[in-house]
């Protein structure tokens, strides 16, 4: 990735290629960037001076392609430190180290020929669906054959093994994943271990989010099968949210409530 951030307007420059949950061209009309982002380029993508032009350019071997205009549609930011995921921007300023990710929406779409050429996509056979057997006696071992199946080009970076006093289906999660964050999401999340937190809004903790912080998962680490509560969707009334105002899912079986 280049960035050249001048005073008046801003150059994004990606190399050519296919690479699913890092930087690229995710669609033809759309540039996905992912962490980590220089100061300056990260102030300019997800602070307050989105107002300068952003053109877009791609690296291949027999030259540069242009993209044209971009205009950013999407950011999502993580903050560090002791900050909580969900902040008021008047209480807490936004930090540019905050910047994890940065959807960019080309003005004009790339032909589809031209798209081939700046994210060539080598072929691909279909994707084993063997998993969808497991369903629904074992979604645990449906989520593991899910993901060896749809991730497997991907390498794992780790052998996924927490030592952690958490539920069994998280834990198995982070075994299926195997240190690919991709598995996790990058957009509505599943923290790894290490970014869990005690929840701030009743007894739990925090294991996950949306991106800006529109919500976030909290689960009752002591539970075999916990639920999972979305917060922050709308404001708690006083003495914390009652569980027929909220949405509810538990991590080995999808059950929602209202």
């Amino acid at each position: 990735m280049t960035y050249a951030v001048g005073p008046t307007a801003t150059v994004v420059a990606v190399d050519a290629g296919d690479r699913p949950g890092g930087s690229g061209l995710s669609t033809r009309d759309r540039l996905s960037l992912r962490s980590p982002f220089p100061r300056a380029a990260a102030e300019r993508l997800g602070g307050s001076r989105q107002d300068r032009p952003i053109h877009g350019f791609v690296r291949t071997p027999s030259g540069w392609v242009p993209l044209g205009l971009l205009r950013v549609t999407m950011t999502g930011s993580r903050p560090t430190g002791s900050v909580p995921f969900t902040w008021n921007g008047a209480d807490v300023p936004w930090e540019p180290e905050w910047l994890v990710e940065c959807a960019l929406t080309l003005d004009d779409p790339l032909p589809f020929d031209v798209l081939d050429v700046v994210r060539p996509t080598p072929p691909a056979p279909p994707s084993d669906l063997s998993w969808l057997s497991h369903l629904p006696d074992s979604p645990i071992s449906a989520m593991h054959g899910f993901v060896a199946s749809w991730y497997a080009d991907l390498p794992p970076t780790s052998d996924g093994i927490v030592d952690a006093p958490l539920p069994r289906p998280l834990l198995e999660l982070y075994r299926a994943a195997r240190g690919r964050h991709e598995v996790l999401c990058w957009n509505n999340r599943i923290f790894p271990p290490e970014e869990i937190y005690p929840s701030d809004d009743g007894p739990g903790i925090v294991i996950g989010s949306e991106n800006q912080g529109v919500f976030r998962l909290r689960i009752d680490p002591a539970e075999a099968d916990p639920q999972v509560w979305y917060l922050d969707l709308f404001d708690p009334p006083p003495g914390g949210i009652p569980s027929n105002d909220a949405w509810i899912v538990t991590l080995a079986g999808v059950k929602v409530h209202s």
